[in-house]
C-alpha cells in the first residue's frame, strides 16, 4: 500500500499507508519502526490537510506515553479528540476519551478521569461497540480501586472478564493496570470475599454491568468535586507506573504539540520523533544531507533493504547502494543499524 501511494503521490494515502504500518509495529513491540511509520503518518496527514487521518495517526502517538513522555502523548490525545469531535468520529472519541482518562487517573484526578470514562462508555454504547465497552469496564475497575471501591473492582473486571471470554476478545495493554488492579482487590478483600465478588460479577448481565458502572463514575465525580478524596489506590499506581514505566519515561517532555509535529516547511520547530527518553531530538551536528539523500535515510529508518529503496525510488539498486553508502559516510555511522539512530536521535528525516 504504501508504495503504490508513494507512487501516486497522493499524500492522504501515504498517510493511511504509514498509518497502518505504525500500528502493526506497535502491535509488535517495534518502537523505533513504529514511531518512524507514525512521524511520516502525522506529516503527510498535515500536507494532505485529512484531519480525520491526522485523528487516527495522532491517536497511535498519543498512546505511546512510554516512549514520548506522558505529557507529549496527552498533548496528541487532546487534538486527535478534538479532531475526531469535529469530524463527529463516535468511535474514534470513545477512544481517546478513554485514553485521556487513563492519564488523569494517573494524577490522581479522580474528577477528570470519571468525567472522561463516562461519556467515553456512553459513546461506546450508543454505536454497539462491544470490545470498546469490555475495554470501559475494566478501565472503571482500575478508577474504582483508585477510590478504594475494591468490591465494586472485583466485580466489574469479573464482568469485563466474562463479557471478553464470550466475545473471545483478548484485551489489556496500554491504558490498563490489570495486574494491579487484581493484586490489590485480593489483598483488600481477601480470597472468599474475592470470589464472592467476582463470581456475583461475571453473572452480571451486560445492562446491569453497564449501569453499575455508570454509577460508580457518577459517584466517584461526585465524591471528588466536593473536596479531595482518598486516592490511595491512585498512588498505588503510580509507583506501579513509575516503577514499571521510568515515569512514563520523561514527564518534562515538551507540552505543546505543535512544537514537536509541525508540518514541512515550518522554522524552528523541532519534528515529533522523540528520544526513547521522551525528551526532546538532540540539537544535530552539521550534516549535509542532499534531498536525495534524506528520503533514501527516511526508508532505510524504516529497515528497507537497498532493492526495497530503489523500488519506492524508481532508481536503480547499484544507485540505492551509493546513496546508503554516502549517507553511513557523512554519518561517521559504521552500519545501517546505527545510521537509523543517528538520524532519529538528530531529527535527520
Amino acid at each position: 500500500m504504501l508504495r503504490a501511494a508513494v507512487a501516486t503521490g497522493r499524500d492522504v494515502d501515504v498517510a493511511r499507508a504509514h498509518f497502518a504500518l505504525g500500528a502493526i509495529a506497535r502491535t509488535t513491540h517495534d518502537d523505533t519502526r513504529a514511531m518512524a511509520h507514525i512521524h511520516a503518518g502525522v506529516r503527510h496527514a498535515r500536507i494532505s490537510g485529512s484531519r480525520i487521518w491526522l485523528a487516527w495517526t495522532l491517536q497511535l502517538f498519543g498512546e505511546m506515553p512510554h516512549l514520548v513522555g506522558i505529557q507529549a502523548a496527552e498533548a496528541a490525545s487532546e487534538e486527535a479528540l478534538a479532531l475526531f469531535r469535529d469530524r463527529h468520529n463516535e468511535w474514534g472519541q470513545a477512544n481517546m476519551l478513554q485514553t485521556l482518562a487513563m492519564y488523569a487517573m494517573d494524577r490522581g484526578d479522580v474528577a477528570r478521569a470519571s468525567r472522561l470514562l463516562m461519556e467515553s462508555l456512553t459513546l461506546r454504547e450508543a454505536i454497539g461497540e462491544r470490545f470498546g465497552c469490555v475495554e470501559g469496564l475494566a478501565c472503571v475497575a482500575d478508577l474504582a480501586v483508585c477510590g478504594r471501591r475494591y468490591e465494586s473492582a472485583a466485580r466489574l473486571l469479573a464482568a469485563a472478564d466474562a463479557w471478553a471470554a464470550e466475545l473471545g476478545y483478548v484485551y489489556g495493554g496500554k491504558d490498563f493496570h490489570l495486574e494491579r488492579t487484581i493484586a490489590l482487590t485480593h489483598d483488600r478483600l481477601g480470597g472468599e470475599l474475592l470470589a464472592d465478588q467476582r463470581a456475583a460479577g461475571a453473572a452480571l448481565p451486560r445492562v446491569a454491568a453497564l449501569a453499575e458502572a455508570h454509577a460508580m463514575l457518577a459517584a466517584l465525580a461526585t465524591d471528588a468535586e466536593r473536596g479531595p478524596i482518598d486516592t490511595a489506590g491512585a498512588t498505588a499506581l503510580r509507583e506501579t507506573n513509575g516503577a514499571r514505566n521510568g515515569a512514563w519515561g520523561g514527564r518534562d517532555a515538551p507540552r505543546s504539540l505543535e512544537s514537536m509535529v509541525a508540518a514541512p516547511g515550518k522554522t524552528g520547530s523541532p519534528a515529533m520523533m522523540l528520544t526513547s527518553a521522551g525528551h526532546a531530538p538532540t540539537a544535530a551536528p552539521r550534516i549535509e544531507l542532499t534531498g536525495r539523500e534524506h528520503e533514501v535515510l527516511g526508508l532505510l529508518v524504516l529497515r528497507l533493504t537497498d532493492r526495497e529503496i530503489a523500488d519506492h525510488l524508481y532508481i536503480g539498486h547499484r544507485t540505492a547502494s551509493n546513496h546508503v553508502g554516502n549517507i553511513l559516510a557523512k554519518l561517521g555511522a559504521s552500519n545501517r543499524r546505527e545510521a537509523a539512530a543517528l538520524a532519529l536521535r538528530f531529527d535527520l528525516i
